[in-house]
């Protein structure tokens, strides 16, 4: 089995100046004009993205490209778009949108709930989201500008923790207009201290912060982390790839690293069936001295995740 744990659901249809616009963003930092990029053009970024934003009102574009990968669930995220919805009304109707588009194949696809903590009565919306919209979880963005260990946002997790779902929450340095200030993995520390029952997804485990996530996931068993854009390492530089999460498993345990792929955007740089290959060839084609087992395999691309979502 394999579960995608980190899917952005599509809130509005993009034009081809949205497109264009975005395909520039995307080369300018992760493509070839990049610090480190992959060699790819603003051009072809475009194109795949053109594929991937194509109108998919029943699913069943997902679900075709989940079959592709051998994706079996994936976890499909609500945003609280903080500039942009105008009100409390606003992010109800995109969490809605949200729930009733997974609902459509309840089987294939978990709908996690966006609320940003500073809305009013942030913990009531997530309520209803939860209890009436039948989402399973909370994704949060707090580069958008707040701490996740704010007064507000404990808030919001005190009610998470009542309601027994999981947090996935960004971490990681963001390019402008985000702010990595916000987003340093250290912040979650309190958060796992003060919300024992509470599980904790860290996406992309940090980023470049990953040693700092995994020192904490070490000692907070509730806390846990994502491979979202770890793809780049695996598609650019595989050797460094292998290390690289070698070293993340040894310090924090292999129960704490979750399969993501943070699509449909980054599938405009890695395919998931790339990136997924890459993993499962890990016990093989490693390079000389840097060994996973077939049951390391397992608990990444499945295992671990169906223990935070309770399947």
């Amino acid at each position: 089995m394999i579960i995608d744990f980190h899917y952005h659901f599509p809130h509005k249809p993009m034009t081809e100046g949205d497109l264009a616009e975005r395909a520039r963003t995307m080369a300018s930092n992760y493509g070839a004009g990049g610090r480190n990029g992959l060699p790819l053009t603003a051009q072809e970024i475009m194109e795949r993205l053109r594929v991937l934003n194509a109108p998919d009102p029943d699913g069943s574009r997902l679900l075709s490209r989940m079959d592709e990968a051998n994706i079996d669930i994936t976890v499909v995220v609500a945003m609280d778009r903080w500039a942009e919805f105008p009100d409390e009304a606003a992010v109800l109707a995109a969490n809605k949108t949200c729930a009733d588009w997974v609902g459509q194949h309840p089987d294939r696809l978990i709908a996690f709930a966006g609320v940003d903590p500073r809305r009013k009565d942030a913990p009531g919306l997530l309520r209803r989201c939860i209890e009436e919209y039948g989402m399973r979880g909370l994704k949060w963005h707090p580069d958008h500008g707040f701490y996740p260990n704010s007064p507000e946002a404990y808030a919001m997790l005190s009610a998470a923790q009542e309601l027994k779902i999981p947090l996935l929450t960004h971490t990681g340095p963001l390019p402008p207009p985000r702010q990595s200030k916000f987003v340093h993995p250290n912040l979650l520390d309190d958060v796992c201290l003060d919300f024992p029952e509470l599980k904790v997804v860290a996406a992309h485990m940090g980023r470049n912060w990953w040693a700092d996530w995994a020192g904490l996931a070490q000692f907070r068993h509730n806390l846990f982390g994502d491979l979202a854009m770890w793809q780049f390492f695996a598609a650019r530089d595989y050797a460094r790839f292998c290390i690289l999460l070698r070293e993340v498993i040894d310090w924090c345990g292999i129960e704490a690293v979750i399969f993501g792929s943070d699509a449909p955007e980054f599938e405009a740089l890695v395919l998931n069936t790339t990136f997924i290959k890459a993993i499962q060839e890990l016990p093989f084609a490693a390079p000389p001295g840097v060994k996973f087992s077939e049951w390391e395999i397992d608990a990444i691309l499945s295992g671990n995740a169906k223990r935070v979502l309770g399947l």
